[in-house]
């Protein structure tokens, strides 16, 4: 079994962040120290569901800072809709070895619009923050 301390991540905000009314993003990096196997990954678990993690994302800062040029795509980005029934989510590491809870956070809600409102946006950042979950999610 792997010791707990090969495991390196961290978290860019220490809870998710509501994107919008429908959707949360959780943010950072993490590696498996010296021998990292091929199943080693990530998933967020919400309302009970494991879903898949973006991982690969180019973080040099953290390869420069620990000092392994190897770990330069340790970034993760995790998008996911609200909770609908518990108000958690869970970071989990996979590993070879079995699963690993590395984070256990609260989820606020965020404030939803009035039904037929649609939100006043200032720029294209909150424009596609609004419209880029149909991308993911299509309406039922």
């Amino acid at each position: 079994m792997r010791a707990i301390d090969e495991i390196r991540f961290h978290l860019d905000t220490p809870e998710p962040v509501a994107i919008n009314a429908e959707e949360y993003a959780l943010e950072g990096w993490f590696f498996v120290a010296g021998n990292s196997q091929p199943g080693d990954g990530l998933v967020v678990v919400v309302d009970g569901t494991p879903l898949p993690v973006h991982t690969g994302v180019s973080r040099p800062d953290v390869a420069r800072h620990v000092g392994e040029p190897g770990v330069a795509n340790c970034g993760f980005i995790a998008r996911f809709k609200a909770p609908v029934f518990d108000a958690r989510v869970t970071l989990m590491a996979q590993t070879g070895d079995g699963a690993l809870v590395l984070a256990n956070m609260a989820v606020e809600p965020p404030a939803r619009p009035a039904t037929g409102e649609r939100p006043l946006v200032s720029s294209y950042s909150e424009w596609i923050a609004i419209r880029e979950p149909a991308l993911f999610w299509p309406a039922n």
